[in-house]
């Protein structure tokens, strides 16, 4: 199980743990180690918290303009969710951009695949990554200020790793990539096991602060995030033919965004 989890944080992070090279592992071992995605999402989104408290400490002193506090509360999501990235290489934001680009291209799916091999990124791709930057830090600063920015980063980050398990039951765009290795390797079962117990997580987070009320809208933002994720995957697989890891990784933005609107209407 330590390798199988070395390897999922390898797949899922971009920490120096572990590469399918170096494991050279089983089918059984891929599959374990997709379903063992939320863990990433927990340790990321924990790290991504631990800068929002940290900030807090750091900022906290005599009473600020609102103003004032509003741009702290910005800086904070935005250096929360910049680790978040750069914990995972910025690779799902990539795959969003070559998503985007893909399924704006004129043609059919060999013009779709090519554009996203490319290595440049075109005005479809760069508009979906600046602007759900900025939804994002909005969303999360907008938790922070209700005061439940910890609960929101880290339930986030889960149900973007949640949505890549649902991904990898679909079959594989091409033979080649990280689509091809990881495609058909859940089950619909296996992916709707995980996706109870890991809620566990934000219920636990939502106990700790105390506040029972928030549990139906927290776990409804994880559902909703998978939702539309999912249904944005369908429509991928119809035009690419299967997953391919761009997809993957667009998915993980997709949902993590979705979960962050939802979160920053709890009040």
């Amino acid at each position: 199980m330590t390798a199988t989890l070395r390897l999922s944080l390898g797949l899922f992070t971009a920490l120096p743990i572990a590469s399918k090279g170096e494991l050279q592992p089983s089918r059984q071992q891929v599959r374990w180690a997709v379903l063992l995605a939320p863990i990433s999402g927990v340790l990321v989104g924990s790290a991504a918290a631990a800068v929002l408290l940290g900030m807090r400490l750091l900022l906290r002193g005599e009473p600020e303009p609102a103003a004032a506090t509003a741009l702290a509360d910005l800086l904070s999501a935005a250096l929360a969710l910049a680790l978040v990235q750069l914990s995972v290489g910025g690779l799902h934001l990539d795959g969003l951009a070559d998503t985007v680009d893909g399924m704006a291209a004129r043609g059919g799916r060999e013009s779709a695949s090519s554009v996203m091999r490319r290595s440049d990124i075109g005005p479809m791709g760069v508009t979906a990554l600046v602007f759900t930057g900025l939804i994002q830090v909005a969303a999360l600063a907008t938790s922070v200020v209700n005061g439940h920015g910890t609960t929101a980063v880290i339930t986030a980050c889960l149900a973007g790793r949640l949505a890549a398990v649902w991904a990898c039951r679909l079959p594989a765009a091409r033979p080649d990539g990280l689509g091809a290795w990881v495609a058909g390797s859940v089950s619909t079962l296996q992916a709707v096991s995980v996706t109870v117990l890991a809620l566990g997580v934000p219920a636990a987070l939502v106990a700790f602060d105390d506040d029972p009320a928030a549990l139906p809208q927290t776990l409804a933002a994880v559902v909703l995030a998978l939702v539309v994720a999912g249904l944005l995957q369908r429509w991928w697989r119809r035009r690419m033919g299967g997953i391919t890891g761009d997809t993957i990784g667009a998915g993980v933005e997709v949902a993590t965004t979705v979960a962050l609107v939802v979160l920053a209407t709890i009040r």
